[in-house]
């Protein structure tokens, strides 16, 4: 792992760092990460959030799964954004009857 205070020097040292972050994730942890930002909190991501808590304490999976709320992703337009962590799995537009196939 590269230690705090190492520099980054080449697109190759971003890439060692980079697999070596993905090799470290605990592959049976999981996070939903849904933005509240202003225009997604407008369009209901403060709802979808509670939804997705509760969905999470429900779960009786071998996994932890944790529900973040993340600041905006730059895709006003487009949300609410729900981004599940690892894999950076993209959703737009997500509405409440998602909550549960997500």
């Amino acid at each position: 792992m590269i230690s705090a205070g190492t520099k980054l020097t080449s697109p190759a040292d971003l890439e060692s760092f980079a697999k070596k972050l993905r090799s470290s994730e605990d592959k049976a942890s999981r996070s939903v990460r849904v933005c509240i930002g202003t225009g997604c909190a407008a369009k209901g991501s403060r709802r979808l959030y509670e939804l997705f808590l509760e969905a999470v304490e429900q779960s009786a999976q071998d996994v932890t799964v944790e529900a973040k709320h993340v600041g905006c992703h730059g895709f006003c337009e487009r949300g609410p954004i729900v981004v599940i962590q690892p894999g950076d799995i993209f959703y737009q537009l997500v509405e409440e009857p998602d909550v549960p196939e997500i």
